[in-house]
């Protein structure tokens, strides 16, 4: 009994892993999938502007490491929109470099106050996965957290024009 019991935990680890998203950008689709004003946001396509500081080694490794799993995933399309990204250094001209970006993934060592500013403006999607980003972006993506996986700043999405939908919500913690 003892065995079949095992057997079945053993089981359902396996499935479970293969069900639940490994990476930050398998977590980020999950948003985008989970995000009611989606197809109002997005010009024909989902563009993921993922913005680093060069002066950070960090900083640009996350940049790298985020556009290697986009690239990654065979299946570039959400809610039929084909998915695109570029990876975009911080500078003075920040602004116009991510207005047209459905998403901006803040990578560690951003100023974001530069990126929010344009974000409120043109409607864009906020996201990180640095813990000190937690009540500055809209969604903050821990992917290590057996917790919480998603940490949402409510105020932030509503400046930004993003509505998530409950589901995602209720498995979230939510900042207000």
């Amino acid at each position: 009994m003892l065995k079949r019991v095992s057997l079945l935990l053993l089981l359902l680890f396996i499935f479970l892993i293969n069900i639940y998203p490994q990476n930050t950008v398998e977590l980020l689709f999950r948003i985008l999938k989970f995000e009611k004003s989606l197809i109002t946001r997005t010009k024909g396509k989902i563009n993921i502007a993922v913005v680093y500081n060069n002066n950070l080694k960090s900083s640009a490794r996350e940049a790298l490491k985020i556009s290697t799993q986009i690239n990654k995933i065979n299946d570039k399309k959400i809610r039929n929109y084909k998915v695109s990204h570029e990876i975009i250094l911080i500078d003075k001209n920040i602004g116009d470099k991510i207005k047209d970006a459905c998403v901006v993934y803040v990578c560690k060592g951003i100023d974001e106050e530069k990126i929010l500013d344009v974000a409120k403006k043109n409607k864009i999607l906020t996201v990180a996965s640095d813990k000190s980003y937690f009540q500055n972006v809209g969604i903050v993506i821990r992917n290590n957290d057996e917790k919480n996986k998603y940490y949402i700043n409510v105020q932030i999405l509503k400046d930004e024009g993003v509505n998530i939908a409950k589901e995602l919500l209720s498995i979230s913690k939510i900042y207000k």
